[in-house]
């Protein structure tokens, strides 16, 4: 048979194959990878969302934290999964853009070897300063750093992480602030010490920080995102404090091993949709976390992932940080 012919039909019979299994799924449950250990913030709101999910889809959603390497080891997990829309990833901006900037070799390409689905939420951070500052305001706070050189220093969960890479948009913002860096093994022990005052300063989750507002044992200046951090909703942004073009915000997204058929990506995109338009999984994630459930089409998501690679290389060459 002519070897046109036979392609022909090799490839008809695929897109036949392909066409019965999207008209069919999801007929088994779905794995989402979350790229970081149990019980931590990511993997309870995956969690939730992930139960949402499964009444809509009528199948189990399993979560499995596979985490390390700043998210390459789950990313890369998906990336190497059969393309069929029954594995999936739980990423964050780190595993979409940052690492591509971080990292000089990642055993995954975010935007080669994995396939956008759909953005589940964004949100922001806030800026807190311990008690003993002179400060009330993200005004009077860049004005005391300027006016104390060399005499400030700034908590973070680590090198290259959301917290760190806000302070240093922050200080490049505003004429270089001097303020030096101390990278924690994560956000609880960095709080402690802004607490008990060895640290000025920090970026840090809202929940965390509202604690300890509450009693007094530090002073939350100003939350990072678009928009004012639910859990805070009484702080302004940055940009409502003197800085109008300040906005840093993290993001989650699910994505599917590259090749996975369009139509399965489609299906999967509008089951997500579905799940975010929840009324009470979208209080829960306010009152949890202080983000906003936050849906897009597949392109959106994207462009979205080109957009902070840009930024990321941009930022990450300037303050002159690598991890590897």
């Amino acid at each position: 048979m002519n070897k046109i012919i036979l392609t022909a039909l090799s490839l008809l019979a695929t897109s036949f194959v392909q066409a019965n299994e999207a008209d069919s799924f999801p007929n088994q449950p779905i794995k989402i990878v979350v790229p970081y250990a149990a019980g931590g913030g990511t993997d309870i709101m995956a969690r939730q969302v992930g139960r949402t999910l499964s009444e809509i889809i009528k199948q189990p959603v399993i979560i499995e934290n596979k985490p390390g390497a700043g998210t390459a080891i789950g990313a890369t997990a998906v990336a190497n999964s059969t393309p069929n829309g029954y594995t999936l990833l739980w990423g964050d901006n780190a595993t979409y853009a940052t690492n591509t900037a971080l990292y000089k070799k990642l055993s995954y390409d975010p935007v080669n070897s994995l396939k956008p689905v759909s953005t589940i939420l964004t949100g922001s951070l806030v800026l807190s300063v311990n008690k003993d500052i002179p400060v009330n305001n993200v005004k009077e706070f860049i004005d005391y750093v300027k006016a104390n050189p060399q005499t400030m220093s700034y908590g973070t969960a680590g090198n290259g992480t959301p917290h760190h890479l806000m302070m240093e948009s922050l200080k490049i913002a505003n004429d270089n602030l001097n303020i030096v860096h101390i990278p924690y093994q994560g956000e609880g022990p960095a709080m402690q010490d802004l607490v008990g005052k060895e640290l000025q300063a920090m970026f840090s989750g809202a929940r965390i920080a509202a604690a300890q507002s509450k009693d007094g044992k530090i002073k939350i200046l100003g939350a990072s995102g678009k928009k004012r951090n639910q859990i805070v909703p009484e702080i302004p942004t940055l940009s409502e404090s003197g800085l109008p073009d300040f906005v840093y915000e993290y993001w989650h997204g699910i994505s599917a091993p590259a090749g996975t058929p369009d139509a399965i990506i489609n299906k999967l995109n509008d089951a997500f949709k579905q799940t975010l338009a929840n009324e009470e999984l979208v209080q829960w994630i306010a009152t949890s976390s202080g983000a906003y459930l936050k849906s897009s089409s597949p392109e959106e998501m994207t462009d979205k992932i080109n957009q902070d690679i840009i930024k990321s290389k941009a930022l990450v060459q300037e303050i002159g940080l690598s991890l590897d």
